[in-house]
C-alpha cells in the first residue's frame, strides 16, 4: 500500500535536527573505534538515495544514514533515535525504509543494520545523554520475516505527514552496539579516543 499523505505540520525542522543530533553521536562512537565514516544523511534537505536500472527504467532507493570502513569491509547503518513500545517491547520501523535497506544489503551484498539509540535510558526523547550502553543493532537480513507485529501510523516521508505501514520487532533480536564494535578491534586507549572524537567532531561540523 502507498502512503497516503496528511499535512507537513511545524515539527519537521525539529524533527530532523533530532535525528541529525543522534547520526553524529553515532558517528563520534564510531570514531572513537577508528572508523572511516561517510555521513550520507549530514547537510541534505531531503533523503539519500542511490539510482539504478531496472530493463529500461531508472529506480530508485533511499540508502542508509551512515556507512562505516571497518577492518572486515564496508557496514551501513540505518540510525533511530526511539524507545521500545510500552506494550511488549518493540521497536518499528517504516515498511517501504525497511524494503529499501533489505534492498540494499542484498544488492550490494554488505551488511546493513537498523541502529537505535534507545532514549528510555537516556532521559527520555529530549534528552542529550549519549552512552554506546544505550545503543543496540540488528542485521536487517535477521529482521525479515521475523516482525512480531504491523500497524499503520504517521511518519514523514519527503517532508510530509504521511500514514505508512509499520513493522514491529522484539527486542530480543537486537544485540548492544558495544558487543559488536568490540568484536571488530579492541576499545580505544583514552588518548586515541580524545582524538578521534575531534577528528569526527570536525568532519561533522563540514557536513553540518
Amino acid at each position: 500500500m502507498h502512503p497516503t499523505n496528511l499535512d507537513k505540520g511545524p515539527d519537521l525542522d525539529r524533527d530532523r535536527n533530532l535525528g541529525a543530533y543522534w547520526e553524529r553521536q553515532f558517528c563520534r562512537i564510531a570514531g572513537i573505534y577508528g572508523h572511516v565514516i561517510l555521513p550520507q544523511q549530514l547537510g541534505r534537505a531531503s533523503a539519500a538515495r542511490v539510482f539504478y536500472r531496472d530493463a529500461e527504467t531508472w529506480q530508485q532507493r533511499l540508502l542508509p544514514d551512515i556507512t562505516l570502513w571497518t577492518p572486515k569491509g564496508c557496514e551501513h547503518h540505518e540510525i533511530k533515535h526511539k524507545s521500545p513500545t510500552r506494550n511488549g517491547g518493540l521497536y518499528g520501523l517504516e515498511k517501504y525504509r525497511f524494503d529499501d535497506l533489505l534492498w540494499f544489503a542484498r544488492e550490494i551484498k554488505q551488511a546493513v543494520y537498523l541502529t537505535i539509540h534507545n532514549h528510555a535510558l537516556s532521559g527520555g526523547r529530549d534528552g542529550r545523554a549519549n552512552s554506546i550502553a544505550h545503543w543496540v543493532m540488528a542485521r536487517v537480513d535477521d529482521l525479515n520475516e521475523r516482525w512480531t507485529m504491523r500497524s499503520f501510523s504517521s511518519s514523514w516521508v519527503d517532508g510530509k505527514r504521511t500514514m505508512v505501514e509499520v513493522l514491529y520487532w522484539s527486542q530480543r533480536l537486537f544485540q548492544p552496539l558495544t558487543q559488536h564494535l568490540s568484536c571488530q578491534m579492541p576499545p580505544p586507549r583514552p588518548s586515541g579516543g580524545a582524538a578521534a572524537v575531534a577528528n569526527v567532531s570536525r568532519l561533522l561540523k563540514l557536513a553540518a
